[in-house]
């Protein structure tokens, strides 16, 4: 097949761990505007980033190699 025949795959979706962090922080900028602006904020948002923190996979950094 030439480059010229080549068709780029539909745009699929965006992998669920970065869509769950991206909303994540979305959730604490909302919380954050809410604080400052002295408004109760909705306890939806609270459930909603408590399930997405719970879901998230715990990130192990790498270790050191010790020579």
């Amino acid at each position: 097949m030439s480059p010229l025949n080549y068709l780029k795959p539909p745009l699929g979706l965006k992998p669920k761990h970065i869509h769950d962090k991206e909303r994540a922080e979305e959730i604490l900028a909302a919380i954050d505007r809410y604080v400052a602006a002295r408004k109760v904020v909705p306890a939806e948002w609270i459930d909603e980033l408590r399930a997405l923190v719970c879901s998230a996979k715990p990130v192990v950094p790498n270790p050191q190699r010790v020579t």
